[in-house]
């Protein structure tokens, strides 16, 4: 590290974090920092406005440090956190969303969700916490309705769904409440008055912004290319669409030859739809085999030497939280917190909403998110990310390398023959076809050159996903945009560094110490593990 000059960024580190966990504590309560649990963010616009200013301020301090004068690390590090700022304030100042999709129902559930469920903090203290956080709902749910003046009403009907599950979510803490002794007459006061506000708020989106809402909601050409060049993506958004249909002929192709290997004369159809009708009955099947799924893979990674392990990992499966399901269609992982020494991590799995949605939860497609959700995907990623001592790099959450990981570990996994099963190579094929979707649907949804039914009718035509899936899948990239593009751009971006360094050193190469310098490194943008891979590799010492 660098001594006295690592010690400046430290200390503008320290001071930005001081203030944006402050103004933005349901981030800290992710984090698992509970002294700031009592809390809820300042969404009217005095307080974006404030919270834009300490972004700006911040960057202006990180300006002042002589890069010259930093040792490779700190450099990363300094860029890394440049960069997180710098997205922050193009979000704040360029994007829509503040002001035309209504979050406020989803933060409050957030913001309960992270103390209720961390398991670190004493019961007691966690509904003491839940209480203040109660009582501060009404007046935030009121400030923050002043930030919507343009609204769109694909976000505004999801904004009702997510404010109409906050009841049942209510309803289970009450409970545990009951259960656990503390459901005095004060909590269940703050639980009625913050039920009362969201269903006003609910009524509120109904009655008066839905009927002026607006269709639109793409970004448009140049603020798209504008994330792409910030991010360092090696291709714009015609590059990258022409990308996507490359994968997604690649993989029909591939999957078409592994359906006649399967059963000769079989075609892609008939293998799809038998692998697609052959899932768990019910949703403790489904959790029960997401279980055993990551067990086989952690074993794989040991025995495999794939990577290494940190000790004391723990990674729990359970059913996605009610609340959630609206934004979680399928499954998902929740990090471990970066400050505990008990590093647990979550991967939920939504329970299927009708008979025909259990395709999309089929055996393979179970195990294949598996290893993307669990090892050595993003439970494995962010154990070890944690693990990284710099300040900066907490927050520099780089989808294309978090969600390219992910995916490069799937295609791995099959490629070497975990497990030999040529259904599952057959349904990493149709996963391919899914990410490829990704990125032309992204792209296209963001510039204005695909609507949403198209998105989930393409969806459903070339993943096979189910109408309720392919919707929800679509929703959310109307508001993600460049993250849906990440998975298969990432892994490509990933790979073709991989071949690079292979080339130039393949007498020292191996794949382990490539996993884990990836692992190692934090969740920091590609470009710039590119740098340090070639840095570290050139040196012929690769740290872990």
């Amino acid at each position: 590290m660098g001594g006295n000059v690592n010690k400046s960024i430290d200390l503008i580190v320290d001071e930005f974090n001081k203030k944006y966990f402050k103004l933005s504590p349901v981030t800290a309560s992710s984090l698992g920092l509970a002294e700031f649990d009592g809390l809820m963010p300042d969404e009217s616009p005095e307080g974006v406005e404030e919270l834009k200013f300490l972004f700006e301020d911040t960057k202006r301090e990180l300006l002042n440090i002589a890069p010259d004068s930093l040792s490779f690390d700190d450099k990363i590090d300094l860029e890394a956190f440049a960069s997180f700022l710098n997205s922050e304030i193009f979000s704040l100042a360029e994007l829509p969303y503040l002001k035309s999709r209504p979050e406020s129902p989803a933060t409050v559930s957030s913001a309960l969700y992270f103390i209720f469920s961390r398991e670190e903090t004493p019961l007691e203290e966690r509904f003491r916490s839940m209480e203040q956080r109660l009582l501060r709902v009404p007046s935030y749910l009121k400030s923050s309705q002043k930030l919507i003046e343009s609204p769109v009403d694909i976000w505004v009907a999801d904004a009702i769904v997510a404010a109409g599950s906050f009841l049942p979510f209510i309803s289970l803490i009450k409970e545990s409440a009951a259960a656990n002794n503390l459901l005095t007459p004060s909590f269940n006061r703050s639980c009625e008055l913050a039920l009362n506000a969201m269903d006003d708020y609910r009524k509120w989106l109904q009655n008066e912004v839905m009927p002026a809402a607006k269709t639109d909601f793409c970004i448009g050409k140049d603020k798209f290319e504008h994330i792409l060049r910030s991010k360092k993506i090696p291709y714009n958004s015609d590059e990258l669409v022409k990308l996507g249909l490359f994968y997604l002929e690649d993989a029909r192709k591939r999957a078409s030859e592994v359906a006649a290997k399967i059963r000769t004369g079989a075609s892609f159809e008939e293998i799809k739809e038998e692998t697609r009708n052959n899932y768990p009955a019910d949703i403790d099947k489904i959790l029960d085999f997401c279980r055993k799924a990551n067990e086989k893979a952690r074993n794989y990674v040991i025995d495999s030497k794939f990577a290494d392990i940190p000790d004391g990992d723990i990674l729990e499966v359970k059913e996605t939280p009610e609340m959630l399901r609206h934004f979680i269609p399928l499954a998902a992982y929740m990090r471990p917190l970066p400050f505990s020494k008990r590093q647990k991590g979550t991967y939920v799995v939504t329970r299927p909403s009708t008979g025909e949605a259990f395709k999309d939860f089929n055996y393979t497609a179970l195990f294949n998110k598996s290893l993307h959700e669990g090892y050595p995907g993003h439970h494995l990623h962010f154990v070890c990310a944690n693990r990284h001592p710099s300040k900066a790099r907490l927050f520099t959450g780089s989808p294309e390398a978090i969600e390219g990981w992910a995916h490069y570990c799937e295609d791995y996994a099959a490629v070497n023959g975990f497990p030999e099963d040529l259904f599952l190579h057959f349904t990493m094929n149709l996963e391919l076809i899914w990410k490829a979707c990704r990125i032309i649907i992204d792209v296209k949804l963001a510039c204005g050159e695909m609507t949403v039914h198209e998105g989930v009718e393409m969806l459903m035509r070339e993943a096979s996903f189910t109408r309720p899936i392919a919707s929800s899948e679509v929703n959310r990239y109307t508001y993600t945009p460049t993250y849906q593009l990440s998975y298969l751009t990432g892994k490509h971006i990933i790979m073709e560094l991989k071949k690079e360094l292979y080339a130039s050193y393949k007498e020292s190469f191996t794949d382990r110490d490539f996993h884990n310098l990836f692992l190692s490194s934090g969740m920091i943008p590609l470009y710039l593990f590119a740098d340090s891979a070639r840095y570290h590799f050139s040196r012929g010492k690769v740290p872990v």
